[in-house]
């Protein structure tokens, strides 16, 4: 790491942990906490020491009292969201310091230029700058094909080699490096001038289609993960766009569930035997709802929404959305000894199993309906 960005790094953190610690009871420390560990998450791939932020703004949680409210253990759950999230969308110091330079009346060095702040449910389509070209969703579709022939049963969550096959999952053995124009993007270059490759990590594909092309592609990475590496690890220039879980994507009509993640997508969908297909709004539900997810949604009959269990305040304010935006929705909670659908499945000794739990919400709206 060159001085320069050693210094500014510093510096970011420092900015970050002394205006949150500063932070008064009520001014939303929980999500001023989340958003100073996004914004530095986005900084990881500098070589920032994860440990070193965390430090930092468990330290600035202690000071603003924030730690003595909530404890440790959610404190640490907010810093590891805000890092994993921050991670898969790296910032770049020269694009935030000319920001900050043309800004009016911002001085803050972690990018406060760069606003992290993002609608719940965005209007599509707001297009990205840069995506895929046709060449690049060949790629993607060929780096799919060939992860596809390693789906030992040990690595896919409960979720069975049909359901992989059907859905796109495969898994990626060894991390990988592409070149941008592989994927049709444009070129970007480190500060030494040496050219900025795309990463493409070891871990779990899901790739997410639209038209039967492959626009998406997201990496569930291994438990030993290093600190800096986000949980999910979306490929630059995928259309981020949700991920569907069902036979057809423009089959309308039947149970739908909307979800968090693609692997509790794929759960629900093949537990319930194909039968409820499921639109997973992944990251908090930040995606942009297209035209395929929108009508999937407005078609469907019933709609649940399946909410996690590991909610800090940020995903309690997307379900609220969820449920302003779609008041016809059955919330269908799961059992609250389990986080998430897909550790439902893989549990040893689930209360009762994930099949059930779809025949359970299937009786429900039944009986909502007659």
């Amino acid at each position: 790491m060159n001085t320069r960005n050693e210094t500014y790094l510093r510096k970011a953190l420092d900015d970050e942990a002394s205006q949150l610690g500063a932070m008064q009871p009520g001014q939303g420390r929980n999500v001023a906490l989340y958003k100073a560990a996004r914004k530095l998450g986005g900084l990881l791939h500098y070589g920032m020491d994860a440990g070193r932020i965390i430090d930092a703004l468990r330290g600035a949680s202690e000071r603003n009292g924030y730690m003595d409210k909530a404890g440790a253990r959610q404190v640490d759950a907010t810093i590891r969201n805000g890092l994993e999230s921050g991670a898969s969308e790296p910032r770049y110091i020269n694009t935030l310091a000319a920001q900050e330079k043309n800004s009016q009346g911002h001085s803050h060095a972690s990018g406060d230029a760069v606003s992290t702040k993002t609608p719940l449910m965005p209007s599509f389509p707001e297009r990205q700058k840069e995506c895929w070209s046709e060449a690049g969703r060949k790629l993607a579709a060929d780096l799919l094909a060939r992860a596809q022939l390693n789906l030992w049963p040990s690595w896919l969550r409960g979720v069975n080699v049909t359901t992989c096959l059907w859905q796109g999952i495969g898994y990626q053995q060894q991390g990988a490096w592409l070149e941008p124009e592989q994927l049709g993007l444009s070129p970007e270059f480190h500060q030494d001038g040496r050219k900025r490759k795309i990463a493409l990590p070891a871990g779990l594909m899901i790739a997410t289609r639209r038209g039967g092309e492959v626009v998406a592609l997201t990496v569930r990475t291994p438990d030993n993960r290093p600190a800096w590496q986000p949980r999910y690890w979306q490929v630059k220039g995928s259309l981020a766009v949700p991920f569907i879980a069902a036979r057809h994507e423009d089959e309308h009509g039947g149970p739908v569930a909307i979800v968090e993640g693609a692997i509790d997508a794929m759960s629900i969908w093949q537990e319930s035997g194909d039968v409820i297909s499921c639109v997973a709004l992944t990251g908090k539900g930040k995606l942009a709802v297209d035209d395929t997810a929108a009508q999937i949604i407005a078609k469907a009959d019933p709609l649940f929404i399946v909410p996690d269990n590991d909610q800090d305040r940020a995903k309690l304010e997307t379900v609220r959305a969820w449920r302003q935006k779609w008041p016809q929705a059955i919330v269908m909670p799961l059992p609250p000894e389990v986080k998430d659908a897909n550790e439902l499945l893989t549990m040893p000794n689930p209360p009762f199993s994930l099949a059930a739990w779809t025949r359970a919400a299937l009786e429900l709206a039944s009986r909502r309906a007659a």
